[in-house]
């Protein structure tokens, strides 16, 4: 099914746009690239165990870092500080919700 934990939703959740986050993964893919042919020397295994590594880091840094949507029980008030209607259920990304 489907889910918003790949790599690009990951990216494009902290803000980045289609163009950024394209940018972005190609950049990552060519240092991958480029280690890969400079460390050609070490071998195979070591070479595979850095790279994963590497990537395995990236995307839990990524994972694990992201922003959590946080839900809110809150009333409207009117100018007097007077309740105006029923509560409201909000889902939001920022921690703290901003006060009108």
């Amino acid at each position: 099914s489907a889910d918003r934990n790949h790599v690009h939703h990951l990216l494009l959740d902290r803000g980045y746009s289609h163009r950024k986050v394209t940018i972005i993964l190609v950049v990552i893919n060519m240092l991958f690239i480029a280690g890969a042919y400079f460390g050609r020397s070490m071998g195979c295994t070591p070479l595979i165990f850095i790279i994963f590594s590497l990537f395995f880091a990236g995307i839990g840094l990524l994972y694990y870092n992201r922003l959590k949507p946080r839900l809110s029980v809150t009333s409207l008030l009117n100018k007097d500080n007077k309740k105006v209607g029923s509560s409201k259920l909000i889902i939001s990304k920022n921690a703290m919700l901003e006060e009108n």
